[in-house]
């Protein structure tokens, strides 16, 4: 309920029409029991909440049954996170984030989060820029799917195998391509698990 800077749940199992709150007060705040303008959501199979409050520059974890929030990263962050609007795990529970101001797509690793996806200054066109990016999804196979809302594109991006160790970034200038039948890709290392994505246009 981004108006009310809350989240609540409904039983899809349940006659009756009880809503439950899971987050936030109903008014807006910067506390740990308090959102600002939530804006995405994911609910892992644990049910622990993972809350994009969006004009607090922070994702929040809530456990079941807390009210108070753990700061999975805020904009005192070195990735200077900027009005995160949707929030995502992978089966390996690496964490996803749309860092929507900035444009990119920002992701955990061993050492904390770095950009994955749009690592440049300004949105563009191209092959490496995105403007505005709205929500994303993974499919059965690992395959990350980016709606890049000002740019009028759904972005794919191939998970494969890293079988070599090495490892290219998109915000690395020296980003190698190669072109295949399927189009023009971009490597680059995403997880501890040692795979890679490749962008497909």
């Amino acid at each position: 309920m981004f108006d009310h800077h809350q989240v609540i749940a409904k039983s899809l199992h349940s006659d009756t029409n009880i809503i439950t709150i899971v987050a936030g007060v109903g008014k807006r705040g910067s506390k740990l029991n308090m959102l600002s303008n939530p804006e995405g959501i994911y609910v892992h199979i644990n049910r622990d909440l993972y809350v994009a409050d969006s004009e607090n520059n922070r994702v929040l974890l809530f456990h079941p049954g807390e009210i108070i929030g753990k700061i999975i990263i805020d904009s005192s962050d070195p990735i200077n996170i900027w009005y995160p609007i949707a929030v995502l795990l992978d089966e390996n529970e690496n964490i996803y984030i749309i860092d929507h101001y900035k444009n990119r797509i920002i992701g955990s690793s061993p050492n904390g989060f770095r950009c994955l996806v749009g690592c440049i200054e300004f949105p563009d066109s191209s092959l490496q820029g995105m403007a505005a990016p709205q929500s994303m999804a993974f499919d059965s196979d690992g395959n990350m799917y980016i709606v890049d809302r000002y740019n009028y594109r759904i972005l794919k991006f191939l998970l494969t195998n890293d079988t070599c160790n090495k490892f290219v970034n998109l915000e690395n200038s020296t980003t190698e391509t190669t072109t295949s039948t399927e189009g023009l890709f971009f490597e680059f290392y995403y997880n501890r698990s040692n795979r890679i994505f490749s962008f497909i246009k």
